[in-house]
């Protein structure tokens, strides 16, 4: 009885092992399983990115010819694809798969600007000095196109207005309890002398912040005289003209020039 007894006790146990390695089993198979699931899909993914490449590279040469407006180009897929070029026209006709880049590409456009957008997507510059303020109109225009994003950007910035935007000074010029001028930002706008201004007290300085940085060849000053019997005219003259970046760093560039109390003079 204790021989049998002993016999089925290892028969339990040879079944509960072996129980235990066929869900071992199962589990690697699982395991296995997912694994080549991911590793097929991985393929795929791929084989369709090759495929693409393909495409996208099935011109012979990397030269790619255009007209613009009439008048031919020549230039390069790297051209097109490179890093200046990001999220413009350009970029997505090199990687439209359904575009032959072995026929002439056409644009319906002033051929003019053309050479230069071409060279911003090389060098990712453009000498915006050889243009005057609307020829650097149209070339936003065509930039605009094109999709350049920063040619856009650049000249949407230099093709805003001047706006004055706040100003600080040194504090009010009183006399008699009454205060000179009408330090009002706006009334620096016009061009009459003696309708307002902004007089500051002495020893003092103005500061004037535009909307955005600006290159002045000359700006145009005039001295408050809506009421020469408490402010003289011509008080400032010979004042030094600073500029700043960032608002702490100064640099001298001009002066007042005397004789701004009668007319608006230059500097």
């Amino acid at each position: 009885e204790m021989s049998k007894s002993n016999t089925g006790l290892t028969l339990i146990n040879d079944l509960n092992l072996l129980k235990s390695k066929l869900e071992n089993m199962d589990k690697e198979i699982c395991f296995q399983t997912t694994h080549i699931g991911v590793r097929d899909k991985c393929w795929d993914e791929m084989q369709d990115s090759v495929k693409i490449a393909s495409k996208i590279n099935n011109n012979k040469s990397d030269r790619i010819k255009i007209d613009c407006g009439g008048k031919r180009f020549t230039t390069t897929k790297t051209t097109f694809l490179s890093e200046h070029s990001k999220k413009s026209l350009f970029e997505a006709i090199a990687t439209d798969t359904e575009f032959d880049l072995n026929q002439e590409i056409f644009f319906d456009r002033s051929p003019i600007f053309f050479s230069h957008i071409l060279e911003y997507l090389r060098t990712g510059s453009i000498n915006y000095k050889l243009f005057k303020k609307e020829e650097r109109k149209k070339l936003l225009e065509e930039a605009r196109y094109y999709q350049i994003l920063g040619i856009i950007e650049y000249l949407e910035e230099r093709l805003k207005e001047v706006e004055l935007v706040s100003f600080e000074f040194s504090g009010v010029y009183s006399y008699k309890g009454k205060i000179a001028g009408t330090n009002i930002l706006e009334d620096l706008n016009n061009t009459d002398l003696s309708v307002g201004g902004i007089c500051a007290n002495s020893p003092g300085n103005i500061v004037i912040k535009l909307n955005s940085d600006w290159e002045f060849k000359e700006i145009e000053v005039g001295g408050f005289k809506g009421d020469s019997k408490m402010w003289y005219p011509e008080n400032g003259a010979s004042a030094q003209i600073q500029t700043s970046e960032d608002g702490v760093n100064f640099k001298k560039v001009g002066k007042i020039p005397s004789g701004y109390g009668k007319e608006i003079k230059k500097a």
